[in-house]
């Protein structure tokens, strides 16, 4: 779990597809409508840009294929109050 634009972002990776719960600071999940932001995909020398986007109270993105373990996945993301920020996670 990371700090990212005063929220708390997890990260679940599955396949192809990357799900993000957002969660406020008592760890409770927040709505994700509002929010918006995209990932870089990083494995070996292949990068993927994808969008996030809302799914219910989760933000997702697709790979074209399935997530290479160690992968590092830089996310951007902005609040629906116009706040900004990024981190990282490794597969």
């Amino acid at each position: 779990m990371e700090d990212v634009a005063g929220v708390h972002v997890e990260m679940i990776a599955a396949g192809k597809v990357l799900t993000f719960n957002i969660l406020d600071e008592a760890n409770k999940p927040l709505p994700a409508s509002g929010y918006s932001g995209a990932v870089l995909l990083t494995s070996g020398s292949d990068r993927e840009t994808l969008p996030l986007v809302t799914s219910g109270t989760v933000l997702k993105a697709e790979a074209k294929s399935d997530i290479a373990k160690g992968a590092s996945v830089s996310v951007t993301l902005k609040t629906p109050a116009g706040k900004s920020g990024q981190t990282r996670f490794k597969n």
